[in-house]
């Protein structure tokens, strides 16, 4: 490991690679550093975590036996809460490792650990909890983000979105001020219309940040919003009356989000008619389309008597 952070004095010498770490919410991230026993003799080594919930510390070595000049890997296991319970955002914690002969000459480790699926530290820093969402038409998602501004001023954050319908997606203020060094957690409220737009599987869209004091700094991510599958149909006979042997049409009407099956039947009262064809299945229409399917319905059998009849029919 490189020695980004060592100690030179006292019983115990720790070399770490990095002190910024980075975890998915809903996942580990591992923190590993080396230890040494400086000292002359045997000595026992307690290290502790402060600055993060305890409850994110699934794995925490206990007491250290190192030999005089012995050196080990040491690894901490922290697990930040998934959604609905991660905090999304940045936070500053300290491992602390104390020797047990010389519990006074203790030694601190500064690190930062962000809990983001993505993350992007420069001019504008953009954390997002998650580049995953799922939604269902005529509902709502929240995709909550925190924005930072690492630059020297005050500078103004937009948001935009691009890749979906701009009517499709709301926030409090597309602007968000923001002091030099300080950030803000905002948030995208999308909510595709229970209709055939809303076409149902995977939509990638892009979330862009820009700088509106100088428009040559932004940030991008890409996220994949899953619209569920929303069946809604209707069906209509024309005419609505129709005499024996004449041609009538039942017409479908898909105004769901995905090509589905319909099957079409015929009924009648104590099976008088007889219907041409009896039955169509495995009829195909695309989302916001409608079929038309054509047929005939005469009765079984010729009236004993003359005059006009009427036979109630459904299409199913």
């Amino acid at each position: 490991m490189n020695a980004e952070s060592s100690n030179t004095e006292g019983p115990v010498g720790v070399w770490i690679e990095s002190t910024q770490f980075l975890v998915v919410p809903g996942e580990n991230a591992r923190i590993a550093f080396v230890l040494e026993n400086k000292g002359s003799g045997e000595d026992y080594f307690e290290v502790s975590v402060n600055g993060l919930p305890s409850s994110w510390i699934s794995q925490l070595p206990p007491v250290i036996p190192l030999s005089a000049g012995e050196k080990r890997e040491v690894a901490i296991t922290v697990h930040a809460p998934g959604a609905p319970e991660a905090v999304m955002g940045k936070y500053s914690f300290v491992i602390l490792i104390r020797s047990q002969r010389s519990p006074e000459k203790s030694l601190e480790i500064e690190a930062t650990l962000t809990v983001a699926a993505f993350a992007v530290q420069g001019r504008i820093g953009l954390l997002l909890a998650s580049t995953q969402y799922s939604v269902v038409p005529g509902s709502s998602v929240s995709v909550p983000l925190v924005l930072t501004n690492q630059g020297l001023e005050m500078d103004t954050l937009r948001l935009s979105v691009e890749g979906i319908p701009s009517s499709w997606v709301s926030a409090r203020s597309p602007l968000t001020q923001l002091p030099a060094g300080e950030e803000k957690m905002v948030s995208l409220t999308i909510l595709p219309p229970a209709s055939p737009q809303s076409r149902a599987g995977r939509h990638k869209f892009t979330i862009r940040v820009t700088s509106q004091q100088d428009p040559t700094q932004f940030v991008e991510a890409e996220v994949t919003l899953t619209i569920a599958a929303l069946s809604k149909f209707r069906g209509e006979v024309i005419p609505g009356q129709v005499r024996a042997g004449e041609t009538a049409t039942v017409t479908i009407w898909n105004e769901g989000n995905f090509e589905n099956t319909y099957d079409l039947t015929w009924t009648s009262a104590n099976h008088d008619l007889v219907f041409n064809p009896p039955q169509v299945l495995g009829i195909r229409v695309p989302p916001g389309e409608a079929t038309t399917i054509q047929f005939t319905a005469s009765p079984r059998r010729a009236p004993f008597l003359g005059g006009e009849f009427h036979y109630p029919f459904t299409a199913v």
